[in-house]
């Protein structure tokens, strides 16, 4: 117990969706309410929603006080191909990281400690349920 209340450097946080979890159970299991089907989605059916990393990092530094916090993990998979002029202008997840960037900003302005933000991924990688299929690369 010592070991495991030792103060912590920082708090890394993956994000890249929500869940919508319901009160109501089915045999003692909470049950996920499904998102809005005019929702926004990745490729990977995930719900687009910046809103929800501002509200994570609000509500781990009201509850949790870290000194520091990180986005070690965001991004979405869109498979944007070439265009006519022979470049990938990726417009999906060139706004999916603006408005997840914004969503930071605005959780800094409330007073956050938000100390970096790592992009998931540099280059396209083998996901572990999809295999290859699923295009996560900047580059």
């Amino acid at each position: 117990m010592e070991a495991i209340a030792a103060p912590i450097d920082f708090l890394g946080v993956n994000y890249y969706t929500r869940a919508i979890i319901s009160s109501a159970t089915l045999e003692g299991q909470a049950l996920m309410d499904p998102v809005p089907p005019e929702a926004e989605r990745t490729e990977m059916g995930w719900e687009v929603y910046p809103a929800g990393l501002h509200d994570l990092l609000t509500r781990l530094h009201a509850d949790y006080h870290p000194a520091k916090l990180y986005v070690t993990e965001n991004g979405a998979s869109y498979s944007d191909g070439l265009s006519d002029d022979g470049r990938v202008h990726d417009e999906r997840r060139r706004r999916y990281l603006r408005d997840h960037f914004a969503a930071c900003k605005r959780a800094i302005d409330n007073g956050v400690p938000l100390q970096g933000f790592f992009v998931w991924s540099l280059m396209d990688n083998f996901e572990w349920a999809k295999g290859y299929s699923q295009r996560f690369g900047i580059v």
